[in-house]
């Protein structure tokens, strides 16, 4: 009991309520596999790649998937709660539009509800990444 106690009340110290959510999301990471990457864009498809990934979440399979085909990303990350994606080839995010992705998993699409980079992976997932706009 003392060694956790002292764990959590370091991670406290060193970063507060942020740094053990980042510390909670690096302890349960995805499985290595083969996932596919979808981007659909304002204007159409913009990304459709399988990436092999060790330790995949949302994040870093758009991240390998993107890198694979050339796609620049813009990433801002909010201490806390984890990066944002901002923007996929050059379509930024502005007012209420923007890019949200889900997550297909034992036959159904799940929508996000974390941050990509806390949300891991399992064999079999794919990712897509919509443009939204109000």
């Amino acid at each position: 009991m003392r060694p956790l106690l002292s764990v959590l009340l370091l991670v406290l110290a060193l970063g507060g309520a942020g740094a053990l959510a980042a510390w909670g999301a690096q302890r349960a990471p995805g499985e290595a596999g083969a996932y596919r990457v979808e981007a659909l864009g304002p204007d159409g498809p913009l990304l459709d790649e399988t990436v092999d990934l060790e330790d995949a979440t949302a994040l870093t399979a758009l991240q390998a998937a993107a890198a694979r085909r050339g796609l620049a990303l813009s990433l801002v990350e909010y201490p806390g709660m984890g990066a944002y994606v901002r923007a996929i080839g050059g379509h930024e995010a502005r007012g209420a539009s923007g890019w949200v992705y889900e997550v297909h998993r034992d036959g159904s699409w799940q929508s996000g509800d974390r941050s990509a980079a806390y949300f891991a992976l399992q064999r079999g997932d794919s990712v897509r990444w919509s443009w939204t706009s109000a």
